[in-house]
């Protein structure tokens, strides 16, 4: 799965990422659970 391949995947993943880090969440992130 190289960023080359899927980049619009990757730019989700990212700013996925980005979001949940930003906002202040207690609970365990659906993605990682």
């Amino acid at each position: 799965m190289a960023p080359e391949e899927i980049p619009g995947t990757e730019l989700l993943l990212q700013s996925f990422e980005r979001r949940f880090l930003a906002v202040p969440h207690c609970a365990p992130s659906p993605g990682r659970a």
